[in-house]
């Protein structure tokens, strides 16, 4: 497996056990799962940059375990294209952005940077989304940055997101679907297969946020074929990581 919505450290309101890279690894390895693509809870909270520190630290003790998203802050808009050159140096591999915790809507100018360098370099961009408002509007941007691979995190939260976020998603060939949550819908996963394919649907589990135990069964035990659940655990993300450059 490879974890495309995963984590690193604590968060301040929400206890659970690890959360550093060693303790990981050692349920990475009790799992089957085979690289983590990370950013810092920290890093999508008060310091990026300590964040993105923490992330190459994981990097640089486990490379063959964990992958790096350059976390991003809009408050820093200027930074932008020093830190993002700094962190692809280093071996990080997409972009992280959460416009919850930053406050910040997903259009706005402060963006535009990393969405063009993700479109430059064909990189990952993974973006927290919760609400139709979310889901409508990373829809819009990622028609106008078509080389970039946008994930879209949650497919929008609720239910009624979700279900939006599949037929906006389905002639938007660079949107693809996260199943990241804690709790999935019964079916949900069958349905966005036969909307839009197993093609564009990604693993994830915000582990170590989340236990990435029960995430495993929601798509072991889904109704499609093993052929679909392979392209959903891992086929996807490792064509993401070789177009990219």
């Amino acid at each position: 497996m490879i974890d495309a919505h995963a984590h690193l450290g604590k968060w301040y309101n929400f206890y659970y056990d690890g959360g550093d890279f060693l303790s990981m690894v050692k349920i990475m390895d009790r799992i089957g799962m085979e690289f983590a693509w990370i950013s810092a809870l920290i890093g999508i909270g008060p310091d990026y940059e300590l964040g993105n520190e923490m992330v190459f630290e994981a990097m640089n003790a486990f490379p063959d375990r964990f992958k790096g998203y350059v976390t991003l802050s809009p408050y820093f808009a200027g930074k932008m294209e020093d830190e993002l050159k700094k962190r692809a140096s280093q071996g990080f591999i997409g972009i992280k952005l959460h416009p919850g915790t930053h406050l910040y809507p997903i259009d706005g100018v402060n963006y535009l940077y990393a969405y063009k360098y993700a479109d430059e370099h064909r990189w990952p961009i993974l973006i927290h989304t919760w609400g139709e408002r979310d889901v409508r509007t990373l829809i819009e941007v990622a028609k106008s940055y078509q080389n970039a691979i946008f994930i879209m995190g949650h497919s929008g939260g609720d239910l009624k997101s979700m279900l939006l976020a599949v037929d906006l998603a389905k002639n938007v060939d660079n949107v693809y679907l996260d199943l990241t949550g804690s709790a999935m819908y019964n079916g949900i996963i069958e349905y966005y297969v036969e909307r839009i394919g197993s093609d564009r649907i990604l693993f994830g589990t915000d582990f170590p946020f989340i236990d990435p135990r029960p995430a495993i069964g929601w798509v072991k035990g889904s109704k499609i074929s093993e052929g679909e659940k392979l392209n959903i655990l891992k086929n996807n993300a490792k064509r993401i990581l070789n177009s990219a450059k």
